[in-house]
Order: structure tokens, then C-alpha cells, then sequence
């Protein structure tokens, strides 16, 4: 319920397990960032089989691509 209609960001996100787990919590968007460009294809697969791939998004963008103020919920 915590997630519910929220915006969540995943940095470091890995495989995406987390940025999934908010998608299916109910989240509205849920971000994951990573470095590793083949940890964020393999997040993108797993969300798809999981069906939360309208709200998930996977991305090497910094953070100051995005502004302040956007997310509801942060980890890291």
C-alpha cells in the first residue's frame, strides 16, 4: 500500500528484482539506474514476463537527467 499510485527509483537497481516487486506493489512508475547496460536488458526481460512492463523503466541516465523532486520513494 506504501507504493500504491507512487513513483519509485531503484538506484544501482541490478537485475531489477526491486523496481519488478514495486511495479506489482502498485506503483505508478518504478525506475531502476544501473551501469551495467546488460543488468538493465535482463531487468527489461524479467519485467516483461512479470507483465509490469507499462510501468517500468530501465536506464544508464544519471540522475540529473531527470531534476529533483520526481520520486515518491528512493533506494538505493
Amino acid at each position: 500500500r506504501a507504493l500504491q499510485d507512487r513513483v519509485f527509483l531503484d538506484i544501482g537497481c541490478g537485475l531489477g528484482d526491486q523496481v519488478i516487486a514495486a511495479a506489482e506493489a502498485g506503483a505508478r512508475l518504478a525506475v531502476g539506474l544501473d551501469t551495467v547496460e546488460v543488468n538493465l536488458q535482463v531487468a527489461a526481460a524479467h519485467a516483461a514476463t512479470r507483465g509490469v512492463t507499462d510501468r517500468v523503466r530501465f536506464t544508464t541516465d544519471t540522475i540529473p537527467t531527470f531534476g529533483t523532486d520526481w520520486a515518491d520513494v528512493a533506494l538505493s
